[in-house]
């Protein structure tokens, strides 16, 4: 069974996979989406990785501090003024955090992507 963290990174690749697709392709994405967390999370004792944790914590620090408000993006002038790979990034670690507004930003900037 897939873990929260697991389940989080799902949600997350989903909807970036999704973007675009017929619903045959969806269907394909999605399965494959699953079979990649799942083999993931069963070959990682996350427990037992505290640096991970510390890992995760600092980067959704730093891109609480650069996230926008107004576009739900992440302020990154990398191909404008903000970016859409760091937000993946982030929204992931917003719905790992799931504190105040994480899952709000989170749903709003999946729906920007």
């Amino acid at each position: 069974m897939l873990t929260s963290l697991a389940n989080h990174i799902l949600l997350t690749l989903a909807a970036l996979a999704t973007v675009g697709v017929d619903a045959a392709q969806k269907t394909k994405q999605l399965t494959a989406c699953k079979l990649i967390i799942s083999t993931y999370m069963n070959s990682v004792d996350v427990g037992s990785a505290p640096a991970a944790q510390s890992l995760l914590d600092w980067s959704n620090h730093v891109n609480d501090l650069r996230f926008d408000n107004s576009y739900k993006y992440v302020a990154y002038a990398d191909l404008g003024a903000w970016s859409v790979r760091f937000t993946a990034w982030y929204t992931a670690g917003l719905l790992y955090r799931n504190e105040g507004d994480d899952m709000t930003n989170a749903k709003a900037a999946i729906e920007n992507m």
